[in-house]
This record gives C-alpha cells, structure tokens and sequence, in this order.
C-alpha cells in the first residue's frame, strides 16, 4: 500500500496526528455485540406466503354463526354439485343413438390415428412425393377433428339426455314410494 504524503495538510497541522486510515474497514463504527439478532415475536400471527397473500386480509373478523351456516350451505351446494357432475360424465347409457354416435366417435378416432402413422411411415419411404405426405396429413387431422366434434355435438348430448332421464325416473320412483 502507498504512503501518503507527508506534505499534506493533514499531516503538516499541529493538531495531534491521529490513526491514519489505511483502508475503509478501518473506518467502519464497531457493532455491538448481537446487535444484528432478531427476536421473532411470538404472538404474531404468520405471515401468509404468495403472490395473492396481500388480497386476503389477515385482520379478518371472526365470522358469526349466520355466515358459518351460509358457507357450509355453499360449500355443501357446490360438493353436490361436483359430485352430480362426476356421475354424469361417468354415465354409460345404453341406448341405441349414445352407442351409434359413440361407435362413429371411435371409427373417426381410429381413422385419424392410421392414416397419421401411415403418412409418417410415407414420408421416411418416398421423401419426394411430399404431396401425398401433405394431403394424408389433412385427411388424418379431419377425422381427429371430426372425432372431437361428434365427441362434443352428439355423444355427450346423448349422455346426458339418457342421464337426466334417468335421474327423472329415480326421482319420480322414489315420491311415489313417500307417496304411499
């Protein structure tokens, strides 16, 4: 490290010459002994974790028994419903026109699928009739979007029109078992 100038002023003064600094750690203020430990206070609630946290207040009232009853009721409505929903996706009618569009469904499903891996199989054989290629391509993708649109438009339609029917006679069987 160089010396510095004995000729400067600082040095030249008749004041009692003190430590010179040599580097500016030297120049830091001495801590206190622990005085960077934190004392986690104890009867603080937790900190909630995420981006959405700050939206949720955390100073929230404790809720009376009216409003406990109205969120049971809706979280009660709205496991009913899942699970009515998760029956009827699951439902297998066994009506003529649910099997006819489902068997449809599969034929346009499996179509796809082959002329798919037969135009795979083209391109590696005949690399330069690319208009074959290209055209088996389209073919394929029609039927797998012809599958997805007679998924959508007739066979669940079928499904849950044979479900509701269903669920009607249940309901009607049992009010008139409580009828008699």
């Amino acid at each position: 490290m160089a010396t510095r100038n004995p000729m400067n002023e600082r040095n030249t003064t008749s004041k009692p010459s003190g430590q010179t600094r040599k580097s500016a750690a030297s120049a830091k203020p001495v801590t206190k002994a622990a005085a960077s430990v934190y004392v986690k206070d104890t009867s603080a609630a937790p900190k909630k974790k995420g981006f959405l946290a700050r939206m949720s207040s955390s100073n929230q009232e404790p809720e009376t028994s009216k409003e406990r009853k109205a969120r049971e009721q809706r979280e009660a409505k709205a496991a009913a419903k899942k699970a009515e929903d998760k029956a009827r996706r699951s439902f297998r009618p066994k009506t003529a026109e649910y099997k006819k569009w489902r068997i449809v469904f599969f034929a346009f499903l499996a179509a796809g699928l082959v002329i798919m891996l037969i135009a795979t199989a083209f391109s590696s054989l005949a690399e330069d009739n690319y208009i074959v290629y290209t055209t088996l391509l389209i073919l394929a993708w029609g039927c797998l979007t012809g599958a997805i649109v007679t998924d959508i438009k007739k066979v669940k339609p079928a499904r849950d029109e044979a479900y509701y029917a269903s669920v009607n006679v249940r309901n009607k069987s049992k009010n008139a078992k409580k009828s008699k």
